[in-house]
């Protein structure tokens, strides 16, 4: 095989494996409760659980921490668990203020999730007028909460 042709099937084998990756999509806290709310994906709460006990989390969400002591695998584990071991259903990922879930949905898209949202603002938000629990969207207490997982 020339060195060209060689070349041609790596830059087009390259292109169907990045390709194949989806992509993750930012969304306000306002679009993950509604996608929640009409079954059209998990919530997923990936902050640590004196995070959960200290604010609450929100309503319908699974609590998987992205802090796993057995890594990105034992995250993914977990997520796999509160989707049922299926991939395919929709993912939406929450922290504190944005930066977590972004770092957790891109492990997750990673691992073959097909659809994955990161709630940008998270559950306390960056300023006094964003997050989850700020916009007024359904949180319950937590006050001895672990890991789902």
């Amino acid at each position: 095989m020339s060195l060209r042709r060689l070349f041609l099937c790596a830059a087009a084998l390259s292109f169907v494996c990045v390709t194949a990756q989806a992509e993750v999509t930012n969304l306000k806290p306002h679009q993950a409760w509604s996608k929640v709310e009409r079954g059209e994906a998990v919530l997923v709460d990936v902050r640590t659980p004196a995070e959960w006990q200290q604010t609450g989390v929100p309503r319908e969400a699974k609590r998987v921490t992205l802090n796993d002591p057995r890594g990105a695998a034992g995250f993914v584990a977990g997520v796999m668990k509160a989707v049922r071991g299926d991939n395919r259903v929709p993912v939406a990922v929450i922290c504190r203020s944005g930066n977590r879930s972004a770092r957790a949905a891109a492990i997750l898209d990673k691992a073959g999730f097909k659809t994955v949202y990161n709630v940008t603002e998270g559950v306390v938000g960056k300023s006094a007028e964003s997050g989850w629990a700020a916009r007024g969207l359904p949180m319950v207490s937590c006050g001895a909460c672990a890991a789902q997982n």
